[in-house]
């Protein structure tokens, strides 16, 4: 934008360019009433050509103004952009960064969870004796001298923090049958048919006896109406004798097997 001194001396550049060059302008003249209608460089005149440089000035102004337009648009577009790039990257990120803080948490829950095991089963074998770990998990089998009926053989495991063995797959049968090996003893198991005669259950899970069995032949035979509770006992009918199960009076003394619910 021009300043006031320069807008004056191009009105009178105006001026000089409407009345003629050479034209004296007779300030007398000026202010006479006749004046005014004899003279080409009259007051309309030089006002209207005031207006058509006010109106230049103005159509100037409004360039630059659209000039600055235009390069704010274009730079708020560039910054929009650049933003919205940056935002994605910061999503992402953080999208990484949550899958990378779930993929920590659960590792360091299953470690939590295997060191509380352990811890477990530390405190077991300090309390119990000595737990044998077998393929299947741990498992305490009772010393000779440590014989009981069912019902005090299920509590002896209880205040131990185990419970009395539930044989529920071939494999850990298996693998309980090797443990107590080719012996005379009985070892008293968690099955029973207590409050639901003829249909046994595993008193430790709550779980009905079905799928994989190991009886002895023609049992379990409820003998004299007064056998309820399961045993591993060395079947006779077989050579050598392997240990199978039984039903047996709930209340003589056997040896009995413990588990660890919650293997390390």
């Amino acid at each position: 934008m021009k300043s006031e001194s320069e807008v004056i001396i191009s009105i009178l550049l105006l001026v000089s360019v409407v009345c003629g060059a050479d034209q004296k302008v007779d300030q007398t003249k000026l202010l006479s009433n006749n004046a005014t209608e004899n003279n080409n460089c009259d007051a309309l005149t030089v006002s209207s050509y005031f207006d058509r440089y006010e109106n230049a000035l103005h159509k100037l102004s409004d360039q630059k103004i659209q000039s600055l337009n235009e390069k704010y648009s274009t730079f708020k577009n560039d910054c929009d952009t650049k933003i919205n790039i940056l935002t994605q990257l910061l999503e992402e990120r953080h999208k990484s960064s949550l899958l990378q803080s779930e993929i920590c948490n659960k590792s360091l829950r299953e470690a939590k969870e295997k060191l509380g095991a352990l811890e477990r089963n530390k405190k077991h074998e300090v309390s119990v004796g000595g737990l044998k770990k077998l393929s299947t998990g741990y498992y305490y089998i009772s010393k000779a001298n440590e014989m009981t009926n069912w019902f005090m053989a299920s509590k002896f495991c209880e205040s131990k923090g185990l419970k009395l063995v539930s044989i529920e797959s071939e494999a850990e049968n298996t693998a309980i049958v090797g443990a107590i090996g080719n012996t005379n003893e009985n070892y008293w198991l968690s099955g029973t048919d207590l409050g639901s005669e003829g249909k046994f259950y595993w008193s430790a899970t709550g779980k009905d006896i079905k799928g994989f069995t190991f009886y002895s032949r023609g049992q379990p035979d409820n003998n004299k109406r007064n056998e309820h509770c399961l045993h591993f006992w060395n079947d006779p009918f077989i050579k050598p004798p392997v240990a199978r199960w039984n039903d047996y009076p709930c209340g003589l003394a056997c040896r009995f097997i413990c588990e660890l619910n919650s293997q390390p």
